[in-house]
């Protein structure tokens, strides 16, 4: 198991932590130098074997800990949040160094986390609960695209959930009504849940400045922006429908647009 606190013993050197379970069972001195000289190079910790946790990052900790674990080459490696300590530009590269080591040494690994970004980039399959019980399991790409509920779709990324006053069968799927204005889905009517909600991931907004043609066009006005960086989010009002976009393109609140949504993005899901 690998802990959120790292849990390492300060008065042993990173040489002793990582050689401890080997210890334990019972492995000869050089079996042990080996196995330990191995996996800290695995994580490039070789030339600080014989300096004590305190000298050490929280990165550089972290590292550790997963190197005491590794070495042991367990079956299941427990993951309980070994990212959350770490500041963002470290959490990612930890994230990649995590993904390459539970690879290179053939291990299976249940990892804990709240940051759906991490659980995505490292996961070959994802476990999305609440409150203990299982909301979804499958494939990030399945989790992401095609959540089962609003739960998920709220949690892992970014929504817009939308509640409609009715849902029909259309051509090609099915046809949401909000009242002055309706989405098309491709997803059909489904039997078993007849009351469903409106998912769009806010990527699937596209905005224009000149109406484009295709279904789910809208017209809509920019009531907030909220500058990013590398993108903005818009918000929008288009007639009873609330909408976020994400978006390079620059507008300004006030400003009218168009926007489009692919009917493939329109997810019909459980309340």
């Amino acid at each position: 198991m690998v802990f959120q606190s790292y849990a390492l013993w300060p008065h042993k050197t990173i040489f002793q932590n990582v050689a401890y379970g080997l210890e334990r069972r019972g492995l000869t001195g050089q079996e042990i130098a080996a196995k330990v000289q191995e996996v800290l190079t695995q994580v490039s910790l070789q030339d600080f074997a014989e300096r004590y946790p305190s000298s050490l990052s929280g990165g550089q900790q972290q590292r550790v800990a997963l190197a005491r674990s590794a070495v042991l080459r367990p079956k299941l490696l427990l993951l309980d949040e070994p990212l959350s300590n770490l500041d963002a530009k470290l959490r990612e590269r930890m994230r990649d160094d995590l993904q390459e080591m539970i690879r290179m040494f053939g291990m299976t690994a249940i990892h804990i986390t709240h940051d759906q970004e991490e659980a995505m980039a490292l996961a070959d399959r994802i476990i999305c609960m609440r409150s203990g019980r299982i909301e979804q399991i499958g494939a990030p790409r399945e989790v992401y695209r095609s959540p089962v509920n609003r739960y998920v779709a709220d949690f892992i990324g970014s929504s817009n959930i939308l509640e409609p006053n009715a849902v029909a069968s259309a051509p090609g799927g099915s046809r949401a009504d909000f009242g002055a204005a309706s989405l098309l889905s491709a997803q059909p009517v489904d039997a078993a849940c007849p009351q469903p909600v409106v998912a769009v991931r806010v990527e699937a907004v596209e905005l224009h400045d000149t109406a484009p043609t295709g279904p789910n066009v809208l017209e809509a006005k920019v009531t907030k922006v909220t500058y990013l960086g590398g993108h903005s989010l818009y918000h929008l009002e288009s007639g009873p429908l609330r909408l976020i976009a994400r978006s390079i393109t620059d507008y300004m609140p006030g400003q009218a647009v168009h926007l489009s949504i692919d009917p493939a993005d329109v997810r019909l899901i459980a309340p």
